[in-house]
């Protein structure tokens, strides 16, 4: 029994080190990090799902790297989308990807990580409207934030009386009508 298990994790590991092989041939990367530091999207996403085709059940270790290294992806491609001018690019990645936002080590969705994804791209492109004094276009992008809470809960007076944190629209749409206010005085 034990000649047989030994086969097959060396079967398995073969098996592993010849698919990163022709993934390296395929993409010129050798894993995520190095696909990402090369804009490499699609050789990331390649190495990212060959953690997933390795087993038939992932390992909590194997679980975590893989959501880790789809947030990672998504963060990353977003980011060289804005970077690049391409709001609408930078917006639909996150979107595209919506259910790679899981709870480590499980497939139960994590609405607030999404939520909190789009805020940092829909945040970054309202930024950039408003250097370039852009109000409406700016407030535009505001309703497309989701009605969710920024933080969780804020911490009142005292530590027994807390208040839900404000939304995010209206957190971003105080910002936007704060900065038009002090540039028109």
């Amino acid at each position: 029994m034990k000649l047989i298990r030994f086969f097959f994790i060396v079967l398995l590991t073969s098996y592993s080190c010849s698919e990163e092989s022709k993934l390296k041939n395929q993409f010129g990367c050798n894993g995520i990090e190095d696909c990402l530091s090369k804009y490499n999207f699609e050789g990331a996403r390649a190495y990212v799902n060959l953690i997933k085709s390795k087993t038939e059940y992932m390992s909590f270790t194997e679980q975590a790297q893989y959501d880790f290294g789809w947030r990672e992806i998504i963060n990353q491609e977003s980011d060289y989308w804005f970077n690049e001018g391409n709001y609408e690019k930078a917006l639909s990645i996150v979107k595209e990807e919506k259910m790679k936002f899981v709870h480590d080590g499980s497939d139960i969705f994590d609405e607030q990580s999404y939520n909190l994804a789009l805020y940092k791209v829909i945040n970054q492109v309202i930024d950039n409207l408003l250097s370039q004094e852009k109000f409406k276009e700016a407030k535009k992008w505001c309703f497309r934030l989701p009605e969710a809470k920024t933080d969780g809960w804020t911490q009142k007076s005292s530590p027994y009386k807390y208040d839900e944190a404000p939304k995010m629209r209206s957190v971003t749409m105080k910002k936007i009508k704060d900065f038009e206010k002090a540039l028109n005085e």
